[in-house]
């Protein structure tokens, strides 16, 4: 019935039978809705929708000649439209509804005021300095023990033992997440770590037995990879790949079938975005899903439901306006009921140079609806930039807590929201609390584990000091003259 009356009112507007403001909004559903989740007007202010969407997009639909392409220019030119999509007054129309209908500007998040908790408490005694520090990784090294922190600018993976010597591995790019088979890593370079469309990523492999060998390339070629995953997909008994290249315009999502002699390569999607994935099975038929994070303009959470025998059937189950900024995911069961929920950080805001701070930015909670395949939000907890978030028993009260950080923090802000505990209260809601040190970097990644072994969890923040976005410039002068890649912060519970 929806789109019966959307095509009656675009006749109407090409009739020129509707009121201006009308007229818009149905043209914005023809053609924002086309290829995205069309965008509410209030999810950017007035400024953002006029000197830096607006430019874009005419770019985008064929009105205004296309940007320098570079190097790719063959690859990405079919990507703008050769004659103009819609007309200059459709275009008028559309961006007239837009900015009239836009915030001057966007409104602060409904939070409670923050306070430094004590749970927490810096330690100095583990440090990894760096000049500048540009953590892109920061996990709790499998199989070898410690902490492993990749390093963007140097193409390497420091190692962190729980005591002795740290050591590097020399990567070739920015490693930005490892996988194992047969206690073998497999690491995901990116080839470069700013936005690119070259395919100069690779999947290297490093054997922790054998550290002198180095790395192997496994698979080259690859769109700038920003995950891998190991799991049996097909029941063969080998270890596949699932690899999320991200690209910029373009890039691809799919995944590399072991047949024991080669890499045998499995198309899922092909479209920019893939952050990262997870394998689970999400509706217990003893079968392998997919479930993938896309960013870039179709954002959204999508699965590929396992049909066996290495097919696989693609699932929505979350979709995100363009300016959502969806940055992470991961499923835990948050109540203790049995039914794991999806939590999203949305924080991604680096599309534009002084982007505003978005109130719907934060970490949000999916309960899981009618079937296996379908979520509706229950919880949604503000905070700026958040980029992603860990799932665990904070303070061994018996329930779980969320510690999500931020990359776009509100450093204005007298206590910025850059990490956070969400500490999870008797009726189900979480009281924030802000963590110690937060302003002693700019937090990219984030590691969970118990360091000093006493039992309870600690948090290892990762330092990447330079971004897009709005830092005061006494804070960016202090991280750019080399400060901390890692900011360990002990649990004090025990």
């Amino acid at each position: 019935m929806r789109a019966v009356i959307l095509v009656a009112l675009v006749g109407a507007c090409v009739a020129g039978q509707l009121p201006a403001q009308v007229r818009g909004q149905v043209l914005s559903e023809q053609y924002c809705g086309s290829c995205h989740v069309r965008p509410d007007p209030g999810v950017l202010d007035k400024a953002t929708w006029t000197s830096k969407v607006f430019p874009m997009m005419r770019q985008y639909m064929g009105l205004d000649p296309k940007p320098d392409l570079g190097k790719n220019a063959h690859d990405l030119a079919a990507l703008y439209p050769a004659h103009p999509m819609m007309t200059e007054d459709d275009w008028f129309a559309v961006a007239s509804w837009y900015v009239d209908n836009a915030p001057q500007r966007l409104s602060a998040p409904n939070r409670p005021p923050l306070n430094v908790t004590t749970r927490f408490r810096i330690d100095t005694t583990r440090r990894v300095l760096s000049m500048p520090p540009m953590a892109v990784m920061t996990i709790q090294a499998p199989g070898v023990g410690g902490l492993a922190i990749g390093h963007a600018m140097k193409g390497t993976i420091t190692l962190v033992p729980a005591s002795g010597r740290q050591s590097e591995i020399a990567v070739g790019g920015p490693p930005v997440s490892v996988a194992t088979i047969g206690g073998q890593w497999y690491i995901a370079n990116m080839g470069n770590l700013l936005p690119h469309d070259s395919a100069v990523g690779s999947i290297v492999r490093w054997n922790p037995k054998q550290p002198q060998r180095g790395v192997q390339t496994v698979l080259r070629g690859l769109r700038r990879p920003t995950h891998v995953v190991a799991a049996d997909l097909n029941g063969s008994g080998r270890e596949d790949l699932v690899v999320c290249e991200f690209g910029n315009r373009i890039g691809r999502f799919g995944w590399y079938e072991n047949t024991g002699k080669a890499w045998k390569y499995h198309l899922l999607a092909n479209r920019p975005g893939a952050v990262r994935s997870e394998v689970v099975d999400i509706d217990g038929d003893g079968r392998l899903d997919i479930v993938v994070l896309m960013a870039q303009s179709m954002e959204g959470i999508v699965a590929y439901r396992n049909l066996g025998r290495g097919r696989f059937e693609e699932v929505v189950l979350l979709q995100f306006h363009p300016a959502f900024g969806a940055s992470s995911f991961q499923f835990a069961d948050l109540d203790g009921d049995g039914v794991k929920e999806l939590i999203v950080t949305a924080g991604d805001n680096g599309d534009y140079e002084d982007p505003p701070l978005k109130p719907y930015h934060g970490v949000y909670v999916y309960s899981r609806g009618a079937t296996a395949w379908t979520y509706t939000q229950s919880t949604m907890l503000p905070q700026h930039g958040a980029y992603g978030a860990r799932i665990f028993d904070v303070d061994l009260d018996g329930d779980l807590d969320i510690v999500s950080f931020s990359f776009f923090a509100d450093y204005s802000a007298q206590i910025p929201d850059a990490a956070l505990w969400w500490e999870r209260q008797s009726d189900g809601t979480y009281l924030p609390h802000a963590l110690p040190g937060v302003v002693k970097g700019r937090w990219l990644t984030m590691a969970t584990h118990d360091v000093d072994n006493d039992g309870d969890v600690d948090v290892i923040l990762g330092n990447a000091a330079f971004g897009p976005g709005s830092v005061p410039p006494d804070l960016q002068q202090t991280w750019a003259s080399g400060t901390d890649m890692i900011l360990v912060l002990e649990n004090r519970t025990k």
